[in-house]
Parts: C-alpha cells; structure tokens; sequence
C-alpha cells in the first residue's frame, strides 16, 4: 500500500456523500446566452419563489417527483408528486423525522426506488414512502449509520458502524423496502495492528448461473494517524453467506467514489480516484485498467457509468467524457468540452443527459460524442433569479419527450425538441 497525501478537496469523499456543493459567481459565468426552449410548464419549488437546494427529480408512474430544502427557512419536508403533463400536485408529503434539521436526500447513492417504495436517507435516518400516495411505510433512526445506501430489486442496502470518527465495527446490513427487518450480511473490524476504519458506501448486485445473490462492494478505509487510504473490493455470495474474492488495496492513492461497482456482461467496473478498473465478476481477475486525466479535475470521483449500444460511456469530475470499449478499455471518442463536476448520466434516444457546475445542462451523443445541445435554466440571468443554475440529474418521460430539470427556483418541465 502507498502512501499518499490527498488534495484537500476530496478529503469530503471518504466518509461522506459525493454530493458537492459549488458557489458558481455570477462574474465568472458566459455572457447570457440562452436556446430557445419549449418549456411546457414551470412550478416554484417554494411558493415565495425564493432560492432553495432541490433534489434530482424523478420520474415515476406518469408522475414527477421533487424535493426541495430552504436553507434558510428551515423548512425541509417539502416532497411533492406532480402530475408529470400538467404539473397539478398530486400529493405532499411531510414527516416529523426530518424536522430535527436533517435534509431529505433525493439524490443517487442515497436513495433507492423499486415499484412503487421509495427508501431515501435523511442524515442518519431512512424511511421507505409510497410512491402512490405519499405515506412513509416505515422509518428508522440509526445513532451511527452512513447516508448512503443502496438497493437490489426488493432488497435495500446500508452501513452502520459502532463509532463516530475511526468506528471500531462496520456492519453491511440489509432489509426488505417494504417492512422493516435489518439483518447483518458482513462485519468488518478496525484493528490496532491496521487503523484502518472501514466503511461500504454503497452495493450491487447479480445472481449467477446457479441462482445465488452475488454482493459486489468496496470496503472503503481510512487511517487518520497516518492520513493513508486503503480500498479493497469485495465479491460475496448472500446465499452462502461466503466470500468469493477480495482485491486488497486495489488504487494506488486510496481513494474511490462511492458509486456502487458496476456489473455488465460478466465484468465489474470500479471507479478509484484517477483510474477505472475493469474485474472479471465470477474471479476477481483484474482484465485492464483506464487511468483518466491527471489534472486535480479529471479524477472519477463524481458523475456515474453507463453502458449503451455496445460503449461504456464515463464522465470525469473535470470536462471531458469518454466513450470506451467495456471489453478493452480502448478509447472509442471523447468530447473535451463537456462540463465539469456532472451530476449522474440518464439516457434517452441515443443521448445522456446530465446538469454540471457550469449551470448548463449537457446532452451528448453515444454514437459520436459530439454536444447535440447544452443549455442553461430559462431563468438564466433575470433579476429575480440571479443564481437559476441547473447543476443536478435530470429526469425524461419518453412518452410524451419531456425533460424535468430543477434550477434552485423551479421545476421545468421542457419538451424535447433536438
């Protein structure tokens, strides 16, 4: 294991949520320059129309789904569920457990949606809520817990520990969306030979040929005494309750995102600081490696895989996104113009789509790369919302084409025109 001293930036990353937070000044953005957009309908996500945090809005059931924190107001249970063609809202739901201060975290690797349950973290505490009408089926409050967790069909994923900073126990453990009944999957120890404090933020899952349910998963540590990181990668079978392979310490500066592995076509693709790796699933067996970048920006700390019509498309933290052979690794494009710290990819008719802190959202083309349009919030630049920026995923209705993106002041639902 090496020895590394971290930027002071990424420090954030080992324990907490990917998630950062960017302070774009009005001075340094593009002259206003905004496409013309056909925007079907638009809601203030407070009703003063005053700036708030939304969370990624999500699409579900010919509904469009948002949360939105007032950071001053204080009023942090506002979730909605809109009727996705009108924006009329269907319901609101509110709960006590988050009053306390806790922020609703909608976002990726912090909530998790199967049918109509949606399991969501709220700093310590989880809740599932019904999708349907927006009731919480149930709710838990963990002393020490990490926020992010995970799911796998009706399967939630998450990781409590036994300590504040440097936990003595880390314990993956799991539960049904629709009731709650956590049970401990693996335990893992900080030991005084080692101090190393472990933590698995987040977990996928495949079954195999033999119908087992395989865990894939980083044991993500830190060694605050000597300011080392260590990442380790796991397979484990929870039917046999067994582990089937371990790589130890696999990136050289022991960092990592928190994005669960990724499983395609028999092969884990693993995102460390700089580098992607790619591992046989059945073996552990590491096929190649991708190291991207090299500048403090171009690491893989932010933003999410994706594999399409035979590319396995990845965006770095800095401008660029690549497009590259799942079974070599082998560059097919990249664009270098294509902004910076990316919230998570969607996909829609040959394109993804994601916001970056540029304040634009991106669409890119799969087949070429190329930008097919990038574009700011249509209330870009007015006087009543200096800082209308979109930065976060964005959710489609491929039914009717339309784009739901928030900007701090609104949610828009825009029709796909490109």
């Amino acid at each position: 294991m090496k020895m590394v001293i971290f930027l002071l930036f990424h420090l954030a990353f080992l324990f907490g949520s990917c998630e950062e937070e960017f302070s774009i000044i009005q001075s340094n953005l593009p002259e206003l320059s905004i496409d013309s957009l056909s925007v079907i309908w638009k809601i203030p996500l407070f009703s003063d129309t005053s700036e708030c945090t939304p969370g990624d809005p999500i699409f579900f059931d010919k509904k469009i789904n948002i949360y939105a924190s007032h950071l001053t107001l204080g009023d942090n249970t506002l979730f909605r569920s809109l009727d996705a063609e009108t924006g009329e809202v269907l319901w609101v739901w509110e709960n006590d457990i988050v009053n306390g201060g806790e922020v609703l975290l909608t976002i990726n690797h912090v909530s998790y949606l199967y049918s109509n349950y949606y399991a969501v973290s709220a700093g310590g505490d989880i809740m599932t809520i019904d999708m349907n009408v927006g009731n919480t089926v149930w709710s838990t409050s963990l002393e020490q817990a990490l926020v992010q967790l995970s799911g796998y069909e009706n399967v939630i994923f998450h990781c409590r520990t036994s300590g504040g900073v440097g936990p003595e126990n880390v314990y993956l453990m799991y539960t049904n969306i629709e009731y709650e009944n956590w049970d401990t999957i693996i335990t893992f120890n900080e030991t005084a030979a080692s101090g190393y404090s472990p933590s698995i933020p987040t977990v996928s899952a495949n079954i195999n040929i033999y119908g087992d349910t395989l865990l894939y998963f980083q044991n993500r540590q830190w060694n605050f005494s000597e300011s080392d990181g260590k990442i380790d990668l796991y397979c484990y079978n929870m039917t046999a309750d067994s582990i089937v392979w371990v790589n130890y310490d696999i990136d050289a500066v022991g960092n990592s995102a928190i994005l669960a592995p990724m499983y395609y076509d028999g092969k884990i693709y693993f995102r460390g600081s700089w580098v992607l790796y790619c591992f046989d699933a059945v073996t552990g067996a590491k096929l190649w490696d991708k190291t991207f970048g090299g500048d403090a920006f171009e690491d893989l700390l932010f933003g999410n895989n994706l594999v399409i019509d035979g590319k396995l498309i990845v965006k770095t933290s800095g401008s660029t996104i690549y497009a590259l052979d799942p079974m070599s690794g082998a560059e097919i494009w990249k664009n270098s113009d294509a902004g910076q710290h990316p919230s998570y990819m969607t996909y829609y008719n040959g394109n993804v789509y994601y916001g970056a802190s540029d304040g634009k959202i991106h669409v890119i083309s799969v087949a070429t790369g190329k930008t097919v349009k990038a574009f700011h919030s249509p209330g870009y630049g007015h006087y009543s919302t200096p800082n209308a920026y979109f930065q976060d995923c964005v959710a489609i209705d491929p039914e009717n084409k339309y784009l739901y993106a928030a900007d701090g002041y609104y949610l828009y639902c825009i029709k796909i025109e490109w």
